[in-house]
């Protein structure tokens, strides 16, 4: 259907103006009419049966993808036969735009921006499993008004086959910038990215867009060297491109790291035609003539694909950057991105359903608590965007024990969290902060989300997705047996958090079309909606989320959007008809995530939102000393307080250096530590209580 300026969508989304059109959907510009925040609605059409589901697995992966030059996916619905994301609208020029204004751009300016997009796709390819673009130009490349590139256009994903490489399915395609592997039945990759970036820097440093892949491959046209076009570019960019856009994915670069190494003459680059077609068994370079439109979306024989659910971030929260900044305008066709992995038809298998009873994580051995922040930026990886952040001035209020480190709890100082370190799927584990060792606790085929602890340490309350893809509320006993779904209803339930008293359980659902706070007994019995308790507008709000309880045991803290912003929020629940009261002082324009109370409950960290990124922040609870963010980190991606039992230390998950990892810092901001240190996604801390 069309929609038209003022149309609400999905009883939430008001339609201001449509961005873009194709064959397959449309782009809208649109305002969330609850969190009242500009958003970019892509609409696309796919009727075939079996694509609701794969819909709704790929737009759950999309939306826990963070990172700061990438957009967020808020929202995934359907109406019909057409197919909704919801993300944020970025405002701004693409560089499409930016080139017919004003034609070849600087060499400079243009590896500014490539260094940055070049990070993204690295994220990307990443994760597990990987996800490709597969649909780089400069059009979908949008720079804010601070300068900094967003890469946006984020279509359908496609779950894959085993060996990391896109399964055949339908995509989208335009002709200079898409590798000749997107044309046909052959696999694609990171190779395929690789080679859309090198033809978008081409076209920004020429002005030219390069000549199609599928006539280069057909012999009737062959790729010019961009010192014949424009002397001026430094010789290394030049090869560089021009390895990057050789039609044989083989004789491309390994990775877009590489590639950008390459461009920056740090590795050398022999000159060599681009033109060359080398085929091989492993990667048959199968090619159909196209049609002459200007943007393709060409079909291949459809195939049964089972997709992999990554845990949720939630719906307005950060996680795996969980990352942090994802927002987006999109283009005009549909399907854009690519999951590599493998087609999950037959569940995981054998070999990655193992439990793994008890592995030393990889820097636990050379990085403890106690290190000084110097010594942490040595045990944490060697790239330049993995050491720790430098001491924040922490809040005068705060006064930490400086000898202090993580005590003992519960009899063995475990930190449980959720990890794909053992396969695709993200399970859960406890980490040992005394014997520096992890326990896989959990490897049935579902993926894990949120955690909590029961208020002896015994039980752990979890999200978990099941095989129809909703999300459930699960509790189990701390070593992993007996685990029982305590919600198994329609809607997605997540986010458990358990009242440190009474053992009551909070968490978000979605059963009544709205996320909401609901809680109830620790056995699922006495299911009660939270969120229905206010009757005072403005404070009945449809939609509240990240339940925290205080130490008391009845104050609650959580997230809603009332003045345009989403803050946090305390609610007394022996008094459930009171409003809310905010908590922090508003300075500036951000959002407010992840509240979390320490164990005296006189200090609230939580997640903030700014400026692309995030950052974890502590204030007073005492409303009566309302105060702005008092930041302990940087703003590059870090999310997920969590208290440790003595108060002392703040574990929290960052994004940095293409992983998701678990670090620990005093509450001071200082003594940073990256616990996990892995080469695999570690998200979700969560601290066993102290033994009583």
């Amino acid at each position: 259907m069309t929609l038209t300026p003022g149309d609400l969508l999905h009883i939430r989304y008001r339609i201001i103006g449509i961005i873009g059109k194709g064959g397959m959907g449309a782009v809208y510009r649109g305002e969330d009419a609850v969190l009242m925040v500009p958003v970019a609605i892509k609409e696309n059409l796919n009727p075939l049966p079996q694509s609701v589901k794969q819909f709704k697995r790929e737009a759950v992966l999309l939306a826990t993808l963070r990172h700061p030059n990438l957009p967020r996916v808020t929202d995934h619905f359907l109406e019909g036969d057409l197919q909704y994301l919801i993300m944020d609208y970025i405002p701004g020029d693409d560089l499409k735009t930016i080139l017919e204004q004003q034609g070849a751009l600087p060499e400079n300016q243009v590896m500014a921006w490539c260094g940055e997009i070049c990070d993204a796709l690295t994220y990307l390819h990443n994760q597990h499993p990987p996800v490709t673009h597969r649909d780089i130009k400069p059009a979908n490349i949008k720079i804010t008004p601070e300068g900094k590139p967003v890469l946006v256009d984020f279509g359908i994903a496609k779950a894959s086959e085993a060996g990391g490489v896109t399964t055949t399915g339908a995509r989208s395609l335009t002709p200079g910038f898409a590798p000749p592997e997107q044309y046909g039945s052959s696999p694609t990759d990171n190779r395929t990215d690789q080679y859309s970036l090198a033809a978008t820097l081409y076209n920004l440093l020429t002005g030219q867009i390069p000549p199609d892949s599928l006539d280069r491959t057909l012999g009737q046209t062959a790729l010019k060297s961009i010192r014949e076009l424009q002397p001026n570019v430094s010789a290394s960019v030049d090869r560089a491109i021009m390895k990057a856009m050789s039609l044989s994915p083989s004789d491309r670069f390994a990775s877009v790291k590489e590639f950008l190494a390459a461009l920056k003459g740090e590795i050398s680059v022999s000159e060599s035609s681009p033109d060359t077609v080398v085929s091989s068994s492993r990667e048959p370079l199968t090619v159909a003539r196209r049609t002459p439109e200007k943007t393709i979306v060409a079909k291949t024989p459809a195939e049964h694909l089972a997709g992999i659910q990554l845990p949720s971030i939630g719906g307005f929260r950060l996680t795996p950057p969980i990352l942090a900044g994802i927002g987006a305008v999109l283009c005009l066709l549909a399907t854009g991105i690519a999951v590599g992995g493998y087609a999950l038809s037959g569940g995981l298998p054998t070999a990655a359903l193992k439990s793994s009873p008890t592995a030393n994580l990889s820097a636990a051995s050379s990085a403890t608590p106690t290190q000084t922040e110097a010594a942490a930026a040595t045990a944490t990886s060697t790239s330049s965007t993995d050491t720790p952040t430098a001491v924040v001035a922490p809040p005068a209020t705060v006064a930490p024990d400086a000898t202090a480190v993580p005590t003992a709890v519960g009899g063995g100082s475990l930190l449980a969290f959720t990890s794909n370190r053992n396969g695709l799927r993200y399970q859960i584990y406890t980490y040992n902060l005394l014997t520096k060792e992890t326990r896989q606790l959990t490897s049935d085929p579902a993926n894990k989300g949120r955690l909590a602890w029961s208020p002896d340490g015994q039980k752990i309350f979890y999200e978990s997705a099941g095989v129809d893809g909703k999300k459930d509320i699960f509790v189990m006993n701390a070593d992993g047996t007996s685990p029982v779904n305590l919600t198994n209803t329609p809607g997605n339930d997540t986010n458990p958090a358990v009242s440190p008293t009474t053992g009551q359980v909070a968490f978000v659902s979605s059963r009544n079309s709205w996320m909401q706070i609901w809680w109830m007994q620790p056995d699922g019995s006495n299911l009660t909606n939270v969120s229905a308790m206010h009757v005072n507008k403005p404070f009945n709000m449809p939609q509240e989320w990240d339940p925290a309880w205080a130490p008391d045991g009845t104050t609650m803290y959580f997230i809603l959007n009332v003045t345009g912003n989403t803050r946090v929020y305390k609610w007394d629940s022996r008094q459930p008809t009171s409003n809310p009261e905010v908590v922090t002082i508003m300075a500036g324009d951000y959002l407010e995530a992840e509240p979390a109370v320490s164990p005296n409950g006189d200090f609230l960290a939580y997640t903030r939102l700014i400026d692309n990124g995030s950052e974890i922040c502590v204030v007073t609870t005492d409303l009566s000393k309302r105060e702005p963010c008092n930041p302990l980190t940087d703003r590059v991606n870090n999310s997920d307080p969590q208290w440790s039992p003595d108060g002392q230390w703040i574990a929290y998950m960052t994004y940095r250096g293409g992983y998701i990892n678990i670090y620990l810092m005093l509450i001071t901001g200082g003594g940073k530590v990256n616990l996990t240190a892995s080469q695999v996604n570690d998200t979700y801390p969560a601290w066993q209580p102290a033994a009583k």
